[in-house]
This record gives C-alpha cells, structure tokens and sequence, in this order.
C-alpha cells in the first residue's frame, strides 16, 4: 500500500486546506515548497484569477499542488475545465457532487479527492481529532475577513494565527522536524 506521501509526489502527507479568500498561488506554493500539498482555493476567484493563481503557483514552485473548487460556485463549470487546461495535478471539492466532473479529471489525470458529507465542522473537528490530525485549520466568515486561521493542535485551540505567521511556523516545524504535538 502506498502512503500519501507518495499517492501525492510530496516530501511529506500533509494537505493543506482549499481556503477561500486565503489560499492564493502564493500560499499553495509556500506549502508545496515546504513539503505538503498546496491547494489553491478558488472559492472567492472568478475564472480569471483562478487562471492566474494557478499559473502563479506554477512559477513558485516546482512541486505538485491541486486547486479545491466549490461546486456550489457559480463559475464551478468553468473551474473544472481551467483546472483540465492547467494541468492541475489534484483537486479536492466541496459543497456539491462532483460526480460531473470526475471522469473528465481521471481522463486528464488529476488526482480527484472530495468531501461532500454534510456533517457540521463540529463533527468533522472531532473526526479528525480521533483520527489523530495533528493541525485542524478552520476559516469562517470572520478569519476570511481578517486573513487569519483558527488553529487547533491535538484538540487544543491554539487561537488565531495570522495566515503569514502559521505558514513560517509550520515550515519551520516541518524544516526542523520539531513537533508541537
């Protein structure tokens, strides 16, 4: 059985989460360089800048990263067929069926991940906790309007990180293979 790691081309099995309004080129190549799988989140771009993010992350770095699409997006169609025509190499969905799409991103190539459970981000959080995810990541409304994440680590709330300032302290824990946890 493969690890993820290897499933994905990365140093290390970690994801990075598609957030909106967060998750630029920049971010997800920052996270590909450091050893995780960058995504993209194109959840506040239209088609345009989802083009540019992508080509962006492309010219930071030269590891593997994917784009998460919200299917309840208005522009979702298009997003899917950019990420075709970018040679995108994953996608992870949300907020809808992807079935649509899936063959044509197989056809292409793309590793396809989703999650389309409606659980709330309550259960998932306990979910992930028992699943022993060191970091949980979470970007509401608030977060999103001031650019900062709400971490929790093995169950602890953290609080709120700048996006800047938790990318550095990750890179470095990954860079000097300490853990908070």
């Amino acid at each position: 059985m493969k690890l993820l790691n290897e499933i994905l081309g990365t140093k290390y099995p970690i994801i990075q989460g598609g957030m909106a309004n967060i998750a630029t080129g920049e971010f997800a190549a920052a996270c590909s360089n450091a050893g995780a799988l960058g995504l993209i989140g194109s959840g506040g771009m239209d088609a345009d800048t989802l083009r540019e993010n992508i080509r962006r992350c492309r010219a930071l770095t030269d590891k593997p990263f994917g784009v998460n699409i919200m299917l309840m997006h208005p522009q979702a169609d298009e997003f899917a067929q950019i990420v075709v025509e970018e040679k995108v190499a994953v996608v992870t969905t949300g907020a809808g069926n992807p079935g649509k799409y899936v063959p044509m991103w197989k056809a292409a190539g793309i590793k396809v991940e989703t999650d389309s459970r409606a659980e709330k981000i309550g259960y998932k959080i306990r979910e992930a906790r028992n699943e022993r995810v060191p970091y949980i990541v979470v970007v509401g409304e608030k977060e999103a309007a001031d650019n900062t994440l709400s971490v929790r680590c093995k169950g602890e709330d953290l609080g709120s990180y700048a996006v800047e300032d938790f990318i550095k302290e990750i890179t470095e824990e990954i860079k000097n293979k300490t853990k908070r946890w």
